[in-house]
């Protein structure tokens, strides 16, 4: 009697594992991709999902600054890839270039309707993308003490300015994916971000790896990958509800 053997059903890879693998021909460390996706998927889900704290809700967005010395670990290509798959996932407001703490309020206040779809990107989830923190914020004594402040989900938040009038931000669901080096950085997250909670609330990412540089010259075009790697932020953009966890 002849028996069968079946072949395990190989498992799905993980979005994390396929940017990993889009990526590893890649000069930035895998440490820098990991948190590139992280980063990403935690934008795209925003206030749609939650995970409960007692009376209060834990959201996913993050903020995380790779960091490192300039022009050594290359830090720009997995923030710029992180931008990219937001942006095309279509569910979040994107915030880069040089901005004020109060620009950037004032951006989340507004709907914003995407020229491919037509589609109207409300309410206060956004992502800030900077290649350099020191570069793509305003130094001003305000912005640290707001960034802390946003960090945590809000329903309702109104912001009173001298010359601006009132305006209202409807859930902030606030995320960062920033690049500095230590002697950059110092000029934003001085004693106040350090003791005031800012740091506290940042992933700080260091290189876990050391790759040897490549011109990417003989590497095929990867536009299909990255075109599978951007459906998995589309759909979870539609997953909304509670978080649980299960042991």
């Amino acid at each position: 009697m002849a028996v069968a053997i079946l072949a395990p059903i190989p498992k799905p890879m993980t979005f994390v594992e396929l940017l990993l693998q889009h990526t590893r021909k890649y000069e930035s460390p895998e440490s820098f991709w990991k948190w590139s996706a992280y980063t990403a998927i935690g934008s795209v889900l925003r206030d749609n999902c939650y995970r409960r704290l007692g009376e209060n809700k834990i959201h996913p967005n993050v903020y995380t600054l790779i960091l490192a010395d300039s022009a050594v670990s290359r830090k720009g290509a997995p923030i710029k890839l992180c931008e990219k798959l937001v942006k095309r996932a279509e569910s979040t407001k994107i915030i880069s270039g040089r901005a004020s703490i109060q620009g950037i309020l004032d951006e989340l206040s507004r709907g914003e309707t995407d020229k491919a779809t037509g589609k109207v990107l409300a309410g206060g989830s956004a992502l800030f993308c900077a290649e350099e923190l020191s570069a793509g914020i305003v130094n001003d004594p305000e912005a640290i003490k707001i960034l802390t402040d946003i960090y945590d989900f809000k329903e309702d938040y109104t912001s009173r300015l001298r010359g601006s009038g009132v305006f209202r931000i409807k859930n902030i669901c606030f995320s960062m994916m920033a690049g500095s080096n230590e002697e950059l950085l110092r000029g934003v997250y001085g004693s106040e971000a350090v003791n005031g909670g800012l740091l506290g609330r940042t992933f700080i990412v260091r290189s876990n790896e050391f790759r040897p540089g490549n011109s990417l010259f003989d590497v095929n075009d990867t536009s299909a990958s990255l075109d599978i790697l951007t459906e998995m932020p589309r759909k979870d953009g539609q997953t909304e509800g509670r978080v649980r966890l299960y042991t």
